[in-house]
């Protein structure tokens, strides 16, 4: 009897921990046509590299969905500590929606533009001033109307 209560125990202490809920976000809707992208996998390759270059010491951005630390309260150690919620592409901007945990859970949005690097190939990049928390559509919507974080 104890063994089985230990074999029990002993299996619900290696399950995976719950991936938390995706939150209920409103559509956004800006004043000039944009793309909602619901996946971080259905971003342009550019994009996704970027995001993997802002997100490299937070052990990387988790899919729409998918298990990231949302607390203070570590369980997998190499989970990531961020997660993507969606993006809009407005122009050749991409804004770029996404959680991080920790002590408090936040949302908070970055707009993406292409640069030419020095070499002549176009890249996108994480805009300097585009980090916004609170609503971020009017976050978005702020940045196209040229305020800076």
């Amino acid at each position: 009897m104890i063994a089985s209560f230990m074999l029990l125990l002993a299996s619900e202490m290696q399950q995976a921990p719950p991936i938390p809920p995706m939150p209920n976000l409103s559509p956004c809707a800006f004043e000039r046509p944009a793309r909602l992208v619901e996946r971080k996998d259905a971003l342009p390759a550019e994009a996704i590299q970027e995001l993997d270059r802002l997100f490299r010491s937070n052990k990387g951005i988790a899919e729409a969905g998918a298990y990231f630390e949302a607390s203070d309260s570590i369980q997998i150690p190499d989970a990531p500590r961020s997660r993507f919620l969606r993006a809009y592409l407005v122009g050749d901007t991409w804004f770029i929606w996404f959680e991080t945990g920790g002590i408090g859970l936040s949302r908070q949005v970055v707009a993406l533009q292409p640069r030419r690097r020095d070499d002549g190939v176009v890249q996108l990049y994480a805009v300097p001033g585009s980090l916004f928390s609170g609503d971020l559509c009017a976050a978005g919507k702020a940045f196209l109307a040229g305020v800076r974080s």
